[in-house]
């Protein structure tokens, strides 16, 4: 099973509450769609035109746009997508360049509002996005913690080193939600563990899935001496009749 954020993810600002967008459900739907549709990055993309393809270049914050293709997407009919369009661009949320042959959407101030690839991978938004409005630090704080969560999963799952259910094991990251400093003792944990013979022998048998390992907060365990911690998977003692415990 693919990742949840396998495929990326979008930003929602509060402010979008008090938009005129926010009061009609289709205009919303619209709007969102346009957000998951435009370019995270510059690219060029094949286009059918007259005189067969041609290879279109399309920013970061835009895409192709078709009524009928958005249609089917959408579940609407051609004329009311071009009229919520329309409205759209009315409203300075996006512009619509269009030729004979195709249109291309470009979102209005896409770059002020949604992080690139670099600041996903740092889990930081820049100075200037941070900035740009005062009014917005709790938006922005929020969004920040956001990107910070997908970044140290991504430094977990790296980190840790029996990498199973891993869709599973995000949601689990995502209940816990750790902040940093968390962050920082479950890795340093991890990177101990994995020099111990609890998870070194049987070639790593007796490591946990990393969804129990979060779940239980493993690395809340107090280690012992080498080899005195037993795996999950240990079989159980009993008693020799005469006093002493044996391994079965």
């Amino acid at each position: 099973m693919s990742s949840i954020f396998e495929k990326g993810f979008i930003l929602l600002y509060r402010t979008l509450l008090d938009n005129e967008v926010f009061q009609n459900e289709r205009w919303l739907k619209v709007f969102i769609w346009c957000l998951l549709k435009a370019n995270h990055e510059d690219k060029s993309v094949s286009v059918i035109t007259g005189r067969g393809r041609t290879a279109v270049k399309i920013k970061r914050g835009t895409f192709i746009f078709g009524r009928h293709s958005a249609a089917k997407e959408l579940s609407m009919k051609p004329s009311g997508v071009w009229y919520i369009m329309q409205k759209l661009v009315k409203l300075q949320i996006c512009d619509i360049q269009t030729d004979s042959h195709y249109s291309i959407v470009t979102i209005v101030n896409y770059n002020k509002y949604q992080v690139d690839k670099e600041e996903r991978l740092t889990g930081k938004l820049t100075g200037n996005k941070q900035a740009t409005d005062t009014n917005n630090n709790d938006n922005n704080d929020n969004n920040e913690e956001e990107v910070n969560y997908i970044s140290s999963f991504q430094k977990f799952w790296k980190s840790y080193p029996r990498k199973k259910d891993k869709q599973t094991a995000e949601k689990a990251w995502m209940k816990l939600s750790p902040d940093a400093a968390l962050v920082e003792k479950i890795i340093a944990y991890i990177e101990e563990a994995k020099k111990s013979p609890d998870w070194t022998n049987s070639n790593g048998q007796y490591i946990p899935y990393p969804a129990k390992f979060i779940n239980n907060r493993r690395w809340e365990d107090q280690p012992g001496p080498p080899g005195e911690e037993k795996g999950e998977h240990e079989k159980p003692n009993k008693y020799d009749g005469i006093g002493k415990v044996v391994n079965v």
